[in-house]
Protein backbone atom coordinates (compact mmCIF):
# COMPACT_ATOMS: atom_id res chain seq x y z
CA UNK A 1 0.00 0.00 0.00
CA UNK A 2 1.22 3.66 -0.87
CA UNK A 3 1.19 5.94 1.33
CA UNK A 4 1.81 9.64 1.83
CA UNK A 5 2.60 12.37 3.81
CA UNK A 6 2.13 16.69 3.69
CA UNK A 7 4.12 18.76 4.67
CA UNK A 8 2.77 22.94 5.05
CA UNK A 9 0.99 19.25 -29.44
CA UNK A 10 4.24 17.12 -29.10
CA UNK A 11 7.59 18.44 -30.41
CA UNK A 12 11.12 17.24 -29.52
CA UNK A 13 12.83 17.76 -25.94
CA UNK A 14 15.29 20.28 -24.82
CA UNK A 15 18.24 20.32 -22.46
CA UNK A 16 19.06 22.60 -19.91
CA UNK A 17 22.11 23.23 -17.17
CA UNK A 18 21.70 22.54 -13.58
CA UNK A 19 23.09 18.80 -12.26
CA UNK A 20 25.86 17.33 -10.82
CA UNK A 21 25.80 13.51 -10.11
CA UNK A 22 27.49 10.81 -8.73
CA UNK A 23 26.27 7.83 -9.86
CA UNK A 24 28.12 5.72 -12.53
CA UNK A 25 6.22 17.35 -17.41
CA UNK A 26 -3.31 23.42 -16.17
CA UNK A 27 -5.04 21.20 -18.02
CA UNK A 28 -5.68 23.21 -20.83
CA UNK A 29 -2.55 20.96 -21.93
CA UNK A 30 -4.91 18.36 -22.88
CA UNK A 31 -4.83 20.56 -26.64
CA UNK A 32 -0.95 20.21 -26.49
CA UNK A 33 -0.59 23.76 -24.85
CA UNK A 34 2.01 24.51 -22.35
CA UNK A 35 0.32 26.47 -19.53
CA UNK A 36 0.38 30.42 -20.21
CA UNK A 37 0.28 31.50 -16.27
CA UNK A 38 3.53 32.97 -15.26
CA UNK A 39 4.52 30.93 -12.28
CA UNK A 40 3.95 27.21 -13.14
CA UNK A 41 3.22 24.68 -10.39
CA UNK A 42 6.13 22.16 -10.32
CA UNK A 43 6.45 18.56 -8.68
CA UNK A 44 9.97 17.47 -7.46
CA UNK A 45 10.10 13.79 -7.64
CA UNK A 46 13.17 12.00 -6.24
CA UNK A 47 13.27 8.40 -6.42
CA UNK A 48 15.05 6.84 -3.50
CA UNK A 49 16.91 2.83 -2.32
CA UNK A 50 18.80 2.62 0.46
CA UNK A 51 20.69 5.75 -0.05
CA UNK A 52 19.87 7.92 2.32
CA UNK A 53 23.07 9.97 2.92
CA UNK A 54 22.90 10.72 -0.74
CA UNK A 55 18.97 11.70 -0.66
CA UNK A 56 19.72 14.00 2.09
CA UNK A 57 21.97 15.33 -0.26
CA UNK A 58 19.57 16.06 -3.16
CA UNK A 59 16.93 16.95 -0.69
CA UNK A 60 18.97 20.42 0.12
CA UNK A 61 19.73 20.77 -3.70
CA UNK A 62 15.53 20.94 -4.05
CA UNK A 63 15.71 23.53 -0.93
CA UNK A 64 18.18 25.76 -2.54
CA UNK A 65 16.79 26.18 -5.94
CA UNK A 66 15.92 30.09 -6.94
CA UNK A 67 12.47 28.73 -8.32
CA UNK A 68 11.02 26.46 -5.65
CA UNK A 69 8.76 23.63 -6.04
CA UNK A 70 5.37 23.34 -5.31
CA UNK A 71 5.68 19.59 -3.82
CA UNK A 72 8.47 17.93 -3.11
CA UNK A 73 7.69 14.30 -3.78
CA UNK A 74 9.86 11.48 -2.25
CA UNK A 75 9.11 7.89 -3.78
CA UNK A 76 10.91 4.88 -1.11
CA UNK A 77 11.23 1.74 -2.88
CA UNK A 78 10.76 -0.03 0.13
CA UNK A 79 14.71 0.68 1.60
CA UNK A 80 16.17 -1.05 4.40
CA UNK A 81 18.72 1.85 5.52
CA UNK A 82 16.91 3.68 7.79
CA UNK A 83 15.14 6.17 4.83
CA UNK A 84 11.41 4.96 5.75
CA UNK A 85 12.19 5.98 9.42
CA UNK A 86 13.99 9.72 8.09
CA UNK A 87 11.69 10.64 5.38
CA UNK A 88 8.83 9.97 8.77
CA UNK A 89 10.22 13.06 10.39
CA UNK A 90 11.47 14.46 7.54
CA UNK A 91 10.85 18.75 8.03
CA UNK A 92 11.42 20.64 5.11
CA UNK A 93 9.82 24.16 3.97
CA UNK A 94 8.40 22.09 0.90
CA UNK A 95 4.90 20.93 0.83
CA UNK A 96 6.11 17.27 0.75
CA UNK A 97 4.89 14.05 0.24
CA UNK A 98 6.14 10.91 0.81
CA UNK A 99 5.23 8.11 -1.11
CA UNK A 100 6.18 4.48 0.69
CA UNK A 101 6.46 1.76 -1.55
CA UNK A 102 5.94 -2.35 -0.01
CA UNK A 103 8.28 -3.56 -2.09
CA UNK A 104 11.75 -2.54 -4.76
CA UNK A 105 9.93 -1.64 -8.01
CA UNK A 106 12.91 -0.34 -9.80
CA UNK A 107 13.29 3.05 -11.03
CA UNK A 108 10.67 2.54 -13.51
CA UNK A 109 8.35 1.68 -11.01
CA UNK A 110 9.58 4.73 -8.12
CA UNK A 111 9.47 7.42 -11.50
CA UNK A 112 5.93 5.82 -12.45
CA UNK A 113 4.62 6.11 -8.80
CA UNK A 114 6.07 9.42 -7.98
CA UNK A 115 5.03 10.92 -11.71
CA UNK A 116 1.59 9.87 -10.68
CA UNK A 117 1.82 11.56 -7.83
CA UNK A 118 2.81 14.91 -8.90
CA UNK A 119 -0.18 14.58 -11.11
CA UNK A 120 -2.41 14.05 -8.82
CA UNK A 121 -1.32 17.47 -7.10
CA UNK A 122 -2.69 19.36 -9.55
CA UNK A 123 1.07 20.01 -11.03
CA UNK A 124 1.62 21.49 -13.85
CA UNK A 125 5.04 20.12 -14.54
CA UNK A 126 6.90 17.31 -12.64
CA UNK A 127 10.82 17.09 -12.59
CA UNK A 128 11.91 13.69 -11.82
CA UNK A 129 15.46 12.19 -10.81
CA UNK A 130 17.60 9.68 -8.74
CA UNK A 131 18.74 10.14 -5.90
CA UNK A 132 22.21 10.38 -6.60
CA UNK A 133 22.03 13.67 -8.74
CA UNK A 134 22.35 17.28 -7.30
CA UNK A 135 20.75 20.24 -9.00
CA UNK A 136 22.65 23.61 -9.13
CA UNK A 137 20.55 26.22 -7.61
CA UNK A 138 18.88 27.37 -11.10
CA UNK A 139 18.66 24.14 -12.72
CA UNK A 140 14.69 24.35 -12.28
CA UNK A 141 14.76 27.74 -13.89
CA UNK A 142 16.53 27.03 -16.37
CA UNK A 143 14.20 23.99 -17.46
CA UNK A 144 11.18 26.23 -17.00
CA UNK A 145 12.61 29.18 -19.15
CA UNK A 146 13.70 26.55 -21.74
CA UNK A 147 10.89 24.60 -22.51
CA UNK A 148 8.91 27.83 -22.27
CA UNK A 149 11.50 29.53 -24.44
CA UNK A 150 11.60 26.69 -27.05
CA UNK A 151 7.99 26.04 -27.45
CA UNK A 152 7.19 29.41 -28.35
CA UNK A 153 10.28 29.47 -30.79
CA UNK A 154 9.16 26.20 -32.63
CA UNK A 155 5.93 27.06 -32.42
CA UNK A 156 4.26 23.63 -30.80
CA UNK A 157 4.76 22.51 -27.09
CA UNK A 158 7.96 20.99 -26.14
CA UNK A 159 7.10 17.00 -24.48
CA UNK A 160 10.05 17.54 -22.02
CA UNK A 161 13.19 19.58 -20.85
CA UNK A 162 16.08 17.82 -19.48
CA UNK A 163 19.54 19.11 -17.93
CA UNK A 164 23.06 18.89 -18.94
CA UNK A 165 24.24 16.50 -16.29
CA UNK A 166 27.89 16.61 -15.02
CA UNK A 167 29.84 13.66 -13.02
CA UNK A 168 31.82 14.78 -9.90
CA UNK A 169 35.09 15.71 -11.95
CA UNK A 170 33.25 18.46 -13.67
CA UNK A 171 33.27 16.62 -17.40
CA UNK A 172 30.28 15.38 -18.78
CA UNK A 173 28.79 12.37 -17.40
CA UNK A 174 28.69 10.32 -20.53
CA UNK A 175 25.92 7.43 -19.17
CA UNK A 176 23.32 10.74 -18.80
CA UNK A 177 23.92 12.41 -21.89
CA UNK A 178 20.80 12.64 -24.22
CA UNK A 179 20.28 11.22 -27.61
CA UNK A 180 20.08 14.65 -30.23
CA UNK A 181 17.69 15.26 -32.80
CA UNK A 182 18.87 15.08 -37.02
CA UNK A 183 18.40 19.09 -36.29
CA UNK A 184 19.59 19.67 -33.20
CA UNK A 185 21.05 23.10 -33.72
CA UNK A 186 17.74 24.23 -35.26
CA UNK A 187 17.42 26.80 -32.11
CA UNK A 188 21.15 27.66 -31.90
CA UNK A 189 21.35 29.34 -34.99
CA UNK A 190 18.24 31.08 -34.01
CA UNK A 191 20.58 32.71 -31.22
CA UNK A 192 19.28 30.44 -28.67
CA UNK A 193 21.18 28.11 -26.92
CA UNK A 194 18.76 25.49 -26.61
CA UNK A 195 19.39 22.12 -28.08
CA UNK A 196 16.59 19.55 -29.70
CA UNK A 197 17.23 16.18 -28.59
CA UNK A 198 14.84 13.03 -28.77
CA UNK A 199 15.57 10.98 -25.40
CA UNK A 200 17.42 11.10 -22.17
CA UNK A 201 17.84 9.67 -18.99
CA UNK A 202 15.77 10.64 -15.79
CA UNK A 203 18.30 12.63 -14.22
CA UNK A 204 16.71 16.22 -13.81
CA UNK A 205 14.04 15.95 -16.94
CA UNK A 206 10.69 18.34 -16.68
CA UNK A 207 7.86 16.94 -17.89
CA UNK A 208 4.70 18.65 -18.55
CA UNK A 209 1.03 17.73 -17.70
CA UNK A 210 -0.24 17.73 -20.65
CA UNK A 211 2.20 14.91 -21.66
CA UNK A 212 1.45 12.45 -18.95
CA UNK A 213 -2.18 12.98 -20.37
CA UNK A 214 -1.63 11.85 -23.55
CA UNK A 215 1.25 9.69 -23.19
CA UNK A 216 0.91 7.89 -19.53
CA UNK A 217 3.37 7.05 -17.34
CA UNK A 218 6.66 5.17 -17.74
CA UNK A 219 6.03 1.72 -18.02
CA UNK A 220 7.15 -0.66 -14.83
CA UNK A 221 8.20 -3.81 -16.49
CA UNK A 222 11.48 -2.13 -17.26
CA UNK A 223 12.60 -1.91 -13.41
CA UNK A 224 15.66 -0.54 -13.92
CA UNK A 225 17.03 -0.01 -17.52
CA UNK A 226 14.98 1.48 -20.43
CA UNK A 227 12.55 3.10 -18.67
CA UNK A 228 13.49 6.69 -19.23
CA UNK A 229 14.74 6.13 -22.91
CA UNK A 230 11.77 4.51 -23.74
CA UNK A 231 9.14 7.04 -21.75
CA UNK A 232 11.04 10.29 -23.74
CA UNK A 233 11.38 8.38 -27.31
CA UNK A 234 7.70 7.85 -26.87
CA UNK A 235 6.97 11.27 -25.43
CA UNK A 236 8.68 12.88 -27.99
CA UNK A 237 7.49 10.55 -31.39
CA UNK A 238 5.70 13.50 -32.72
CA UNK A 239 8.62 16.21 -32.69
CA UNK A 240 11.86 16.70 -30.37
CA UNK A 241 12.32 17.98 -26.85
CA UNK A 242 15.09 20.08 -25.74
CA UNK A 243 17.95 20.44 -23.73
CA UNK A 244 18.93 24.07 -22.54
CA UNK A 245 21.26 25.30 -20.36
CA UNK A 246 22.96 28.62 -19.36
CA UNK A 247 26.09 27.74 -17.06
CA UNK A 248 25.06 25.55 -14.45
CA UNK A 249 24.62 21.34 -15.25
CA UNK A 250 21.40 19.72 -16.51
CA UNK A 251 19.62 19.32 -19.34
CA UNK A 252 18.00 22.30 -21.52
CA UNK A 253 20.81 22.96 -22.86
CA UNK A 254 20.71 26.61 -24.34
Amino acid sequence: MNTARTNAAPAHGVQTDGVQTDGVQADAARAGTPPTHAAPRVAAVIVTFNRLEKLKNVISAIEAQTTAPAHLVIVDNASTDGTGDYLATLETALPLEVVSLPENTGGAGGFSAGMRRGYELGADFVWVMDDDGYPRPDALALLVDGIGEASEALGHAVPFACSVVLFTDGEICEMNNPVPTWDWGRLLVKGRRIVLVERCSFVSVLIPRWALERYGLPFKEYFIWFDDAEYTLRISREGPACRSSTASPCTTWV
